[in-house]
């Protein structure tokens, strides 16, 4: 084998080991923004139960932007932010 021939055997072992290390963090990176979206919703269901029953109007199945929409909203309404 020459030293060319070697090289291109390194760098295809390099590079198989590269997709596979590369296909591995992005499986990982899903997984997680998986768990943090679901994470996000529950805090937003239970936020929402919560200032409901202090008196302010959010609907349970709002998109989180909304959520925040509404939470501004409520503030201006009571005085709290000007």
């Amino acid at each position: 084998m020459s030293n060319d021939d070697l090289s291109q055997l390194d760098m295809t072992v390099f590079m198989h080991s590269y997709r596979e290390k590369m296909t591995k963090i992005v499986e990982q990176h899903k997984a997680d923004e998986v768990r943090w979206r679901a994470s996000a919703q529950h805090i937003q269901e239970e936020a929402t139960k919560l200032l409901n029953l202090s008196g302010m109007s959010i609907p349970t199945d709002c998109s989180i932007k909304d959520f925040e929409e509404h939470i501004q909203r409520n503030m201006k309404q009571s005085g709290n932010i000007s």
